[in-house]
């Protein structure tokens, strides 16, 4: 689910689907964060979207050139930021929504993926 909050624009977390209040116009979904806190709120459907695949870091990696999309896990979400360098597996990443950089490990880091009705394809 993403958030529309100011300070959280461009991050998603991962929820499940507690309810779906179809007494609403349009139906809202009743979810339940993931996570230490557990949060209820209701959102409308166009804030959800599928967890990404999975991809092995040695399919992506190497291919991956400066000022493509990528996604940094931080503060229990995923927030899309942009290669700015890379020395093995130290990433320098821009959170251009906010302008603040991150040097991270290649382990909080995944591609940047674009969901579709055809499913999902790879933002490189």
């Amino acid at each position: 689910v993403t958030s529309f909050e100011e300070g959280l624009g461009g991050s998603w977390y991962t929820c499940t689907v507690e309810e779906v209040l179809a007494d609403q116009s349009p139906p809202l979904l009743r979810i339940k964060y993931d996570g230490d806190d557990g949060q209820l709120e209701e959102v409308a459907a166009k804030r959800l979207r599928w967890v990404p695949p999975s991809l092995d870091v040695s399919c992506w990696s190497p291919v991956i050139k400066r000022g493509e999309t990528l996604e940094l896990f931080f503060d229990e979400g995923w927030w899309q930021v942009v290669l700015l360098s890379r020395k093995g597996d130290a990433f320098s990443v821009l959170a251009a929504e906010y302008n603040i950089n991150h040097e991270v490990d290649i382990s909080r880091l995944r591609p940047g993926w674009v969901a579709s009705s055809e499913g999902w394809r790879l933002n490189l």
